[in-house]
């Protein structure tokens, strides 16, 4: 294995657990916003926060897609993680 394919191996398994430390509970395999894998991504998911929900997107893009139809996104994240077989999170209590 050469040092750049090892190099890369270490940063995706980094960014997955970056990934499941900030989002609420277990994350989709894909953003739910482009579909993109994250671990296709050379860089960590992106945390996005509606209404006491915490999620990952994959880039700048998807967190601007995001941000102009939540609702859309929440809905699709939640169906995601109920294929997964994982426990929707509730929003957090202010």
């Amino acid at each position: 294995m050469c040092i750049h394919s090892a190099i890369r191996a270490a940063f995706l398994v980094l960014t997955l657990c970056t990934v499941t430390a900030f989002a609420d509970g277990p994350v989709p395999e894909r953003c739910v916003v482009s579909g993109d894998r994250f671990a296709d991504h050379n860089h960590a998911p992106i945390q996005v926060t509606y209404q006491g929900r915490t999620m990952a997107v994959c880039c700048k893009g998807c967190e601007r897609k995001f941000h102009k139809d939540p609702e859309k996104y929440i809905k699709l994240y939640d169906e995601a993680l109920k294929a997964m077989g994982g426990n929707v999170a509730a929003p957090a209590s202010k």
